[in-house]
């Protein structure tokens, strides 16, 4: 079952290690070690430019959407509508744990193809009859 590219929201915490004022642009490291480039707004300047001078005491967190690969793992940034500048200590948002795609994929790695084509392929639409034994949905 392929996915495609997808858009969502993002709530990210990372070390800035580049700033660009001009076609203001900030590239930080996440939790995963994945550099992430991101706009910023002019008036965030001051926040993006300190977490840069001072990337051993600050981190930042980017909150907005972002593009996202098949297989769950952040591309791009593409809005920020939040930029909070953060002190380094540990926070509730470092580190998670893996993506639900990884997981997924670790579980599923060893199943047959024949096993897989089983699988019901409008399960986002009809999760509840498969879950609760509803009534299926069309499409």
């Amino acid at each position: 079952m392929a996915r495609g590219p997808r858009e969502e929201t993002v709530d990210i915490i990372g070390t800035v290690t580049m700033a660009r004022v001009t076609d203001p642009r900030v590239a930080l490291i996440a939790y995963d070690g994945q550099e992430i480039e991101a706009p910023f707004k002019p008036e965030d300047e001051d926040i993006v430019t300190t977490a840069l001078k001072e990337h051993v005491r600050f981190k930042v967190r980017l909150q907005g959407r972002g593009r996202f690969s098949p297989g769950g793992k952040i591309r791009k940034i593409t809005q920020v509508d939040s930029v909070s500048l953060l002190s380094g200590e540990k926070t509730s948002l470092d580190p998670p744990g893996r993506s639900i795609f990884d997981i997924i994929d670790e579980i599923i790695k060893d199943l047959p193809e024949e096993e897989l084509r089983k699988l019901p392929r409008d399960g986002s639409i009809n999760h509840d009859h498969y879950i609760y034994g509803l009534p299926k949905r069309e499409p």
